[in-house]
């Protein structure tokens, strides 16, 4: 079997797993005040200044939530709370800001979605151009979840705070957190999200990183207790956040050493091109190694996916279409990179598991079926 979706979920790491079994085998509550509760909280709190320590960030601005999609949801949703204001994003952005911006907008919001260019980039002029007196809020991605492209997040960040100091700054870092450096502080972000199970961790299990300052402009969008302050509410998912804080740990220690395995083996996958007719590597500039989107015009994406399911190879169809429009919604298509780019696009996403012998075998695959798949 070889696994080349890690940008979708990757294999949980037996230290994570060991971490959150234990925690499974044992009984507390982090709000309860006898003896196993206070055994959770310190659970809790050392799980918190792991993920704390990997983003740079003070313990206490960490806030844990069931993933990414619940981060992002949160930093939006809360940020964003009346009609008439404005708020900017991209149109390459992760489908659960792309949604949160179409709910804003429907209850009154103005919303602003910026243009990327062919490679992916976001101009710092056009996101300039974008904001004006009335925005509250701009969020952009660090890393390209279906291309890689690493976006300026510090020049993103100049522009938005020279244009006023009450405008909120959400960065969504869930592909690029345990993989690249991820600095708030140097960021000068004011929200970000991250996730467990893209670095090793339980699926289920995320975070929200709130600028101290920053937590009184938020709004919840659940109610209930007052875990988390108050701000993500219901009993924490103990099990899940100690694996996160263990992986997050190994993720540290390991980045530079998995940044160059991982470096190896696209280097190989970027060949593609040069030994299959037709094929073409979407986004360029700056793009992280463990993310490449490849396209095959003329074989649909999930047909690809498909043959290559057959042979126990496992890669991500690029594009989502809606059917009643016949145009792809995906983020080749938001590059401007035409249908039949969008439609035939695959990502193929590593991590520290993978080997170059890996993608030896996906490209003799992808040599030996493409042929026969191309419409003609």
């Amino acid at each position: 079997m070889i696994y080349f979706d890690n940008a979708a979920s990757s294999k949980v790491s037996r230290a994570a797993r060991e971490a959150s079994a234990e925690v499974m085998d044992s009984a507390g509550n982090p709000s309860a005040g006898h003896y196993r509760g206070r055994l959770a909280k310190g659970r809790l709190r050392d799980a918190r200044a792991a993920v704390a320590g990997l983003l740079n960030a003070p313990e206490n601005d960490v806030y844990f939530t069931s993933g990414g999609t619940e981060s992002n949801c949160l930093a939006v949703l809360g940020a964003v709370k009346r009609p008439g204001v404005c708020a900017v994003t991209s149109k390459a952005e992760h489908p659960s800001v792309i949604s949160c911006f179409k709910e804003i907008a429907a209850r009154g919001a103005e919303t602003v979605f910026l243009q990327p260019d062919s490679e992916g980039r976001i101009d710092t002029g056009q996101l300039k151009s974008a904001i004006n007196d009335r925005t509250v809020l701009a969020s952009l991605m660090h890393v390209n979840h279906e291309t890689g492209v690493i976006a300026d997040i510090e020049g993103f960040s100049r522009v938005i705070k020279s244009c006023g100091k009450d405008i909120l700054f959400h960065v969504d870092a869930v592909q690029g957190f345990g993989k690249h450096p991820v600095d708030v502080r140097k960021w000068n972000a004011d929200m970000v999200s991250v996730s467990a199970h893209k670095i090793h961790g339980v699926s289920g299990t995320g975070a929200l990183y709130v600028k101290a300052g920053v937590l009184g402009k938020l709004r919840p969008i659940m109610y209930g207790g007052g875990q988390e302050r108050g701000i993500r509410p219901g009993t924490e998912n103990l099990a899940g956040i100690c694996a996160f804080g263990v992986s997050a740990a190994e993720a540290g220690k390991e980045l530079n050493e998995n940044l160059n395995h991982v470096s190896a083996i696209k280097e190989r996958l970027l060949r593609i091109p040069l030994e299959i007719a037709g094929a073409v590597i979407n986004g360029g500039g700056s793009v992280s190694p463990y993310i490449i989107n490849v396209s095959f015009p003329g074989i649909n994406s999930e047909v690809l996916q498909s043959a290559l399911d057959a042979r126990n190879i496992y890669v991500s169809a690029g594009a989502a279409c809606n059917t009643s429009k016949k145009t792809p919604e995906n983020v080749v298509f938001a590059y401007g990179l035409g249908i039949a780019r969008a439609e035939s696009a695959i990502r193929i996403s590593l991590c520290k598991y993978n080997t170059v012998d890996d993608a030896e075998r996906l490209i003799a695959a992808l040599k030996e079926l493409t042929p026969g798949l191309r419409l003609r």
